[in-house]
Order: C-alpha cells, then structure tokens, then sequence
C-alpha cells in the first residue's frame, strides 16, 4: 500500500512502510525577544505507551545521549486550540561549554503519534518568551 505525503511545498508517494519522522524548524530573522527557533518533530509512541511513560522514556534517551541534562520543571498541560492533553518539560544541559535551555510539550495524536514542539535559547526563556512559547503551542489544532 502507498501513502500520499503531503507537504508545504507539494506531495510525493511513498512505498509501504514509511512513516512520518519529520522535524520543522523555525526561525525568526531578524532575531528580536521572541523564541530564537521553534521546532516540530513527529514520532510513533510504544503500542499501549501512556503520554507519561512516553516522555519519561524520552527523558531516559535524553540523558544517555547528553551528558549533564537535567530537567528543571515538568508539567501537564492542555494545548487550548484544540483541547489536547500534552506534557511540558524544560531542560538544561552544556554543549561546546554554553548552557543551553529548552522547553518541550508533547502531545498524542491518532495512531499512537507524538508531535513534540520544542524552544531553544542559550540563556533561561524571559516570561516574555514563555508567552510566546503558550501562545504559539496554544494556536495547534489537528489537521
């Protein structure tokens, strides 16, 4: 069976087997107060995966992969364009000897798909950006 993939920029078919894995990423030029980049990733969760466990066992891949990661909040959270429960973490880590803070939400779709939206800064995120933040992830709503 194929699947019709749709993009911004047009579509293309693909063979049997294929899933979505794609990352959008977004930055803002000129660069102002607001988020530096905002990013969009899809996954597939485990079969029967709660969102909890999802973000906890994303968490334990985090923190093998990046040395000193430590997560300074965690929350629930409900996207408001479109009601979705999701999980909100903000994590720390060093890279190339600069800080580096980012704040996640996922969410699950149908079919046991994750959309995970993510903010990235080299300094902790103003309650400007935070607005920011909440205003963007609040305007999601499911195609």
């Amino acid at each position: 069976m194929t699947v019709h993939y749709t993009m911004h920029e047009g579509r293309i078919t693909l063979p049997a087997g294929y899933s979505d894995r794609t990352v959008n990423i977004f930055v803002q030029d000129p660069m102002t107060n607001g988020l530096s980049n905002l990013q969009v990733a899809r996954d597939t969760a485990r079969q029967g995966e709660t969102l909890d466990d999802y973000v906890n066992r994303q968490i334990a891949l985090l923190k093998r992969k990046i040395k000193g990661l430590s997560v300074t909040s965690r929350e629930a959270v409900v996207l408001a364009g479109c009601r979705a429960d999701g999980i909100e973490i903000e994590t720390r880590y060093q890279s190339n000897g600069k800080s580096v803070y980012q704040r996640q939400c996922a969410v699950f779709m149908a079919n046991d798909r994750a959309l995970i939206f993510t903010a990235t800064n080299t300094v902790p995120f103003t309650s400007e950006q935070l607005t920011i933040w909440r205003r963007t992830t609040d305007t999601f709503v499911p195609a």
